[in-house]
This record gives structure tokens, C-alpha cells and sequence, in this order.
């Protein structure tokens, strides 16, 4: 087991208690939440240092190394692929985690595409590589907008109520060039958002407008864990 966690950019999900990761060796593999031991691991998909996990904590989603995203079962000792999606997205090792909300859901790449998925088929509802987002997703607290980071400056919200891609704000941050895979995430109506530079974001997630800075650090900042409107953890 300890061979699966040597270094990949993932965030390993939990469910049926067992632990998701895909690791460095293009495996997808199932953990036992208590005793540490492999449930299941395999290398059908070639996924790519990507798990993402359901609402309903049924189905993991990942990204392989080409043009697709995979979705499994959690349940049962065996791996069980539910549904496979060529997104076209080419060459792919950017550790941006799938979200799904209300039944969809949502991924990004390293070259700039966002894209949503049917989450029980993975039929595509739309995709778009118009803003130039850099592996991050983030969905809002009602499920009504999907935020990514874009490669320079910007926060990107798009309507997550549509079957077609529609902004709903764009806001220039001013942080530069940017490739920190950390989740944009909602709290009580801000938006916390960390950067590659050491610096934290609260932004109003309804209009998009910078509420306040703080330079915590020179290195990548995590995915913080909001509290609040005014607190977090790292």
C-alpha cells in the first residue's frame, strides 16, 4: 500500500468504506478506510492522478491520460466501470478533482477546457476552452455556478443551470500567471481562492468582486477549508 502513495497530485475521496486514489503508476485503486489494506486496484483506464466522488458517494470519477473520463462503482471488492467519456481533451496529467452537483458533472484540464458530463451516463452537456481555466473546478453552495481559475488573472463563473455555457461573471484577481490545482470554494456567499504566488483570495461569489487579499506565503497554497465567510483551515 505504501507504494500507492508515493508522489501524485491527487486528493484521495472516501466512501463504502473504502479510500479512492489513482496513483502515479496509472492505477486506480480501493483502500480499506480501516485496516489499510488494497480492496481492489486496477490499470484498465490509465487514469491520471484524478479521483473525484459523487453526491450521493456511489460513483468515483477520473481522468485518464487520453481524452477520457472514467466513472466506477465505490460499492463491491472488485472494480466495476460504470461508464467511460471521450472528452477530447488529448494528453492529460493535470490533477484538477471532478465535482458532480445536481446530477452533473464537471472537469477541467491543463489546456484550458472545462467541461460537463451526465453524471449517471456521461453524456456531454457542454464544453468550452474559451476562458483558458487551469485545472480547477469549484462548485457554489446551491449548485447554481461552476468557478474555475484561468491561466492569467481571472476567476471564471459559469451557469451550472443551462445546457449550453453561459458566464455568469468574470473577475480579474490580478494574481498572474497561474497553475495551483486548488479548488475554488464556496462559504456563506465568499469565494476562497488560493493561488500559486502564497496568496489567499475572498471574493463575493455572487458578483465576483475582490473582497480582500492575504500574501500567507511564496509557495502554493493548498485547498482551504472554509469555516465561514471569515475562516478557514489549511
Amino acid at each position: 500500500t505504501r507504494m500507492h502513495f508515493s508522489p501524485a497530485a491527487v486528493w484521495p475521496v472516501a466512501a463504502e468504506g473504502k479510500v479512492f486514489i489513482a496513483d502515479p503508476q496509472r492505477a486506480l485503486t480501493a483502500i480499506d478506510l480501516e485496516n489499510g489494506k488494497t480492496v481492489w486496484r486496477t490499470f484498465e483506464s490509465q487514469v491520471r492522478e484524478t479521483v473525484g466522488l459523487s453526491e450521493d458517494g456511489k460513483q468515483i470519477y477520473s481522468k485518464t491520460m487520453n481524452d477520457s473520463i472514467v466513472c466506477f462503482a465505490t460499492q463491491g471488492d472488485v472494480p466495476k466501470k460504470l461508464w467511460a467519456s471521450n472528452v477530447g481533451f488529448g494528453y492529460e496529467h493535470a490533477p484538477s478533482m471532478p465535482q458532480e452537483k445536481e446530477g452533473v458533472m464537471y472537469g477541467s484540464t491543463k489546456e484550458g477546457l472545462i467541461f460537463a458530463l451526465d453524471a449517471q451516463t456521461g453524456e456531454q452537456i457542454w464544453r468550452t476552452n474559451q476562458y483558458k481555466v487551469r485545472e480547477t473546478v469549484g462548485i457554489s453552495e446551491d449548485g447554481k455556478m461552476v468557478y474555475s481559475k484561468c491561466m492569467w488573472d481571472t476567476i471564471v463563473a459559469l451557469d451550472a443551470t443551462t445546457n449550453d455555457v453561459q458566464v455568469h461573471w468574470i473577475s480579474n484577481a490580478n494574481f498572474g500567471y497561474e497553475h495551483n490545482p486548488a479548488m475554488p470554494l464556496e462559504k456563506d456567499g465568499t469565494l476562497w481562492v488560493s493561488t500559486k504566488n502564497g496568496v489567499l483570495l475572498g471574493m463575493d461569489a455572487a458578483t465576483g468582486k475582490v473582497l480582500w487579499r492575504h500574501k500567507i506565503g511564496n509557495s502554493i497554497l493548498n485547498t482551504p477549508l472554509p469555516l465561514s465567510h471569515k475562516e478557514c483551515i489549511f
